[in-house]
């Protein structure tokens, strides 16, 4: 009963969402929007980081991969946008796993490091090939998106596809998170050793994770590619990845939910604190230092209580009262 009305609620929730735009402005509809490709975007670090447990400093750089190609794929070759979304993400899915069998036998920091590097050798190739990428102006004129002949070029007309494509992403990240591949990562993350010690690969569970997050990563930046019309090098720095991590960090790390309230102050965030620019990085950080004080006292005071709980027992031969 509980799976039905569950479902009712989904499928409710989903009607309400793409009809929201015939009923809102233009921005509540771009706000929207942004959620749900925040939404796709925190799915794919999700995976990575909260599933597999790397500390993945060039997830936003897979991004730009994912909206470069796709706006090279358009402007240059002159393919469709849908066609340019499916090159987005499959040439970021590659770079990831790329970057997932070179960084194999990393670990902990060191491979926290090796992430760092990568994105920034992804964003300087951004500024470097300005015969083909635009240099540090980046490209722009990217064409809207487009289905047959129905240009979707207004918020209200791409919030729906925007929808689909974060609720394809979040449903498609809990059937991985709820099957066994899901928890072969959880465990992965947790309990390496154990899993190497029956037989099972850690090193191709972290490729694949990473691949699959990077393959998110893409599709999130193609699809912005053509919903801004524009991509540029500085969208997708160090400074990015980071800020999505935070995001993630606040929401709830490792957990789904976490990953709908990160999505929601990814996009609503910029818009309250739109009069603190310079301060919006200091806000998202201190939350993120808070979050994570508080869970290492909540784990603390956990791990005393079962102490004195065994200790107590101990003191009354063995029986806890």
């Amino acid at each position: 009963m509980t799976g039905i009305k569950t479902t009712i609620f989904l499928v409710c929730a989903a009607v309400v969402l793409l009809i929201l735009p015939f009923f809102a402005s233009a921005a509540t509809a771009r706000v929207g929007a942004l959620f749900f490709l925040s939404l796709t975007m925190l799915t794919g670090l999700h995976v990575v980081t909260g599933l597999t447990k790397v500390i993945s400093l060039c997830h936003v750089g897979f991004v730009g991969v994912g909206a470069y190609s796709a706006a090279i794929a358009s402007l240059r070759f002159g393919l469709s946008p849908i066609a340019g979304i499916f090159v987005g993400t499959l040439v970021a899915a590659c770079c990831s796993l790329l970057l997932a069998c070179l960084t194999v036998r990393l670990e902990e920091h060191y491979l926290a490091l090796g992430t760092l590097a990568a994105g920034e050798i992804l964003v300087n190739i951004f500024r470097g090939t300005s015969s083909i990428a635009g240099g540090a102006n980046g490209l722009s004129g990217v064409p809207p998106l487009r289905f047959f002949h129905i240009i979707l070029d207004t918020p209200s007309a791409y919030y729906p596809f925007c929808v689909a494509i974060g609720l394809g992403a979040m449903v498609f990240t809990w059937r991985l998170d709820q099957g066994g591949f899901g928890r072969s990562l959880r465990a992965m993350g947790d309990e390496g050793i154990h899993l190497e010690a029956i037989g099972v690969s850690v090193s191709r569970l972290r490729v694949v994770g990473l691949t699959t997050g990077g393959a998110l990563a893409g599709l999130a930046g193609a699809v912005s590619a053509y919903v801004d019309g524009f991509v540029g090098p500085e969208s997708y720095g160090v400074g990015m990845s980071i800020g999505s991590l935070c995001f993630l960090v606040i929401g709830g790390l490792g957990r789904l939910e976490g990953v709908l309230l990160g999505a929601a102050l990814a996009s609503l965030g910029p818009e309250l604190l739109r009069g603190l620019v310079e301060w919006q990085m200091v806000v998202v950080a201190s939350l993120s230092l808070t979050v994570l004080v508080y869970r290492a006292l909540q784990t603390s005071r956990r791990s005393h209580e079962s102490f004195s709980w065994l200790s107590g027992s101990e003191m009354n031969g063995g029986r806890p009262w």
